[in-house]
């Protein structure tokens, strides 16, 4: 099982939009090309090593086109709000 979504920064600095509550995107459109980068990602995490492969990774794009991956190997499974909540503490706040 997996995850997507994607925060939108607006003009302040704790201003973020959940990409499914952008307006003008529907959720389909979302979902297909969530499942077209998945298409990329998965055969990727699949080919590493068990103790290798990451639980969870943030992209973080700019508009100037500079981007910053972060991977974490934490055990998803367990706690999986917690996680949720402390990831968004550190990249939306």
């Amino acid at each position: 099982a997996f995850s997507i979504e994607y925060y939108v920064a607006g003009s302040g600095k704790d201003d973020f939009v959940k990409c499914f509550d952008q307006k003008g995107v529907s959720r389909a459109s979302l979902m297909k090309n969530f499942m077209a980068i998945n298409k990329f990602i998965e055969p990727e995490r699949a080919a590493l090593k068990p103790e290798k492969r990451w639980g969870s990774m943030t992209l973080i794009l700019h508009s100037n086109g500079k981007f910053k991956v972060d991977y974490d190997y934490s055990d998803m499974t367990e706690n999986a709000y917690a996680r949720k909540k402390a990831w968004k503490k550190k990249y939306l706040a």
